[in-house]
């Protein structure tokens, strides 16, 4: 695992693990210039400067929009369990 994915999960292995399925899903899946970002950042480019580029900015901010409306969309109960699930992958980390 590239150290600046653990660095980037300020140590926690559990979190750096989580990041990484992450991005290789995303390296897998979804436009180009997000698969290509993410194998980049696999590859052990820093992710932190990966996103503040100007190549990926635009894509990632239209991404968190899409993803920020769905999170707007669920129900309570929805975010709750949501919640759990993060507790329960992540425990006291988030």
């Amino acid at each position: 695992m590239p150290d600046h994915i653990l660095e980037l999960a300020h140590g926690n292995a559990r979190v750096a693990e989580a990041i990484r399925q992450i991005l290789s899903t995303m390296a897998e899946s979804g436009s180009e210039k997000m698969r290509e970002m993410a194998r980049d950042a696999l590859a052990g480019a820093p992710l932190r400067e990966l996103a503040l580029s100007s190549v990926y900015g635009d894509e990632l901010g239209e991404a968190f929009g899409r993803g920020w409306a769905r999170c707007q969309a669920l129900s309570a109960s929805e975010r709750a369990d949501l919640a759990e699930a993060g507790k329960d992958q992540f425990g006291e980390m988030i």
